[in-house]
Parts: structure tokens; C-alpha cells; sequence
């Protein structure tokens, strides 16, 4: 199983017993609830440590999937995945960047056919590697 080392937080919960949050992990989008420690204060879309050592997380109870969102919740989530992906812009990069004619993963990606998939590669053979997403945006057309 992946683990997560931070999370942001979609919502949160409390009650006279405990403190809970949901939150979408930050290296591999897990969703999960989380027990959070007595004595933390979080807002929704905080970075919080996750981990056995985390001075936030009590317990972590559960994954979920994305059916077991709110709406509130599910808005929360595009904020996150959006702050994620732009925060972290060469990675998702070099995801296109690394894919070949051979294992093109590119179809997998919501939005993205498999012609739409074989123009990128065209385009990054034709021209190199992608730079930004800028840089994919103004050499393909999605």
C-alpha cells in the first residue's frame, strides 16, 4: 500500500469526544478520514504531516473513494488536486515527457483519447520534451 506523507484537508468534524478530518494525500490522492489529536486546529485545504509521527493524526480510520465525498467535499477535492498538480508542475511534466509509443499511459488520463494521446507523442518527438504545462497547452490542443 502507498503511503502518504502530507494530506490537505477537505473538511473536518468535530464532536464533544473527538476531532475528525477528510483529507486527500499529497503524493498518491488517497482519500481518507482521519481521528486528529485533541489539541490541533485545522481549516480546510491546510497541509498537514500524515504518518505515525504526525503531531496531527490520532488514528487514521479509513481510505475512501471519491463516492463517499460530500459535494462540499468534492469541490474541496478540485481545489486540492488542482493546488497538488500546479504545486508540483515538473513531475506531472515529466509524466508526458516519459511516456513512449510503446507504453503510452496517456489514455488513462480523464479527457485524453487515444488519438489525442498519439498527437502528444507525435509532438514531442517531433519537437522534444514538454517544458510546462504551459508549454504542453500551446503545442497541443486539448
Amino acid at each position: 500500500m502507498k503511503n502518504e506523507n502530507f494530506g490537505l484537508v477537505l473538511s473536518t468534524k468535530e464532536s464533544d469526544d473527538k476531532k475528525t478530518a477528510r483529507i486527500i494525500g499529497t503524493d498518491h490522492f488517497i482519500l481518507m478520514d482521519l481521528d486528529l489529536n485533541d489539541d490541533v486546529d485545522v481549516k480546510v485545504q491546510d497541509k498537514i504531516p500524515l504518518g505515525k509521527d504526525s503531531a496531527f493524526v490520532k488514528q487514521e480510520r479509513a481510505h475512501l473513494s471519491y463516492d463517499d465525498l460530500s459535494k462540499d467535499q468534492e469541490f474541496e477535492t478540485e481545489k486540492a488536486v488542482y493546488s497538488i498538480v500546479t504545486a508540483n508542475e515538473l513531475k506531472y511534466v515529466k509524466f508526458f515527457n516519459e511516456q513512449s509509443k510503446q507504453a503510452s499511459k496517456l489514455h488513462f488520463l480523464d479527457g485524453i483519447s487515444r488519438k489525442l494521446g498519439s498527437k502528444i507523442l507525435t509532438e514531442k518527438e517531433l519537437n522534444g520534451d514538454f517544458e510546462s504545462f504551459e508549454d504542453i497547452d500551446n503545442r497541443i490542443s486539448f
